[in-house]
């Protein structure tokens, strides 16, 4: 907590020194966890290591610009894709061979896919596009949907 309003209150001087108009707009990243099961040892047996990671909605691919159309009327493009983290992500009636203890149930941070979006939506006045599946996998890896891509070619006709 303390450490992040640091890090929000240099942020905005940094970008009052350069004369940069913003806006600051905080959302919800709920910590989830992910169980790391070891390898069985001689006699079979394995160990479950709980982990933590941060589900980051921000960690998104975001669209931002103006296009001109022949008419010379312009437009702004405002769209963003967002990961989501309670959708297809009850593994519960999946049972870990390793331990015999079922896997996880994680759709209770559908709530935090959905306060996202309206976030993004009606807030920031943006078009939203939820990945509807599970990105625990990639959370793992300290990663998400951003991560994901490296270059995104748009073509015209």
């Amino acid at each position: 907590g303390q450490a992040i309003e640091e890090l929000i209150k240099q942020l905005k001087a940094d970008l009052q020194a350069l004369n940069i108009d913003y806006r600051i707009v905080r959302n919800n990243l709920p910590l989830t966890y992910y169980d790391m099961h070891s390898s069985p040892n001689t006699s079979g047996d394995c160990e479950k290591k709980r982990l933590f990671a941060w589900a980051s909605h921000n960690n998104a691919l975001v669209e931002h610009y103006t296009e001109q159309a022949p008419d010379g009327t312009t437009k702004t493009i405002r769209h963003v894709i967002l990961p989501t983290y309670g959708f297809g992500s009850d593994y519960s009636d999946k049972i870990s061979a390793c331990t015999q203890t079922p896997y996880g149930n994680w759709t209770y941070l559908r709530a935090f896919d959905e306060s996202n979006q309206k976030l993004w939506e009606e807030v920031l006045q943006y078009k939203v596009t939820l990945l509807k599946q599970d990105f625990h996998s990639f959370v793992r890896d300290v990663g998400a949907l951003n991560c994901l891509v490296n270059v995104i070619e748009r073509r015209y006709p």
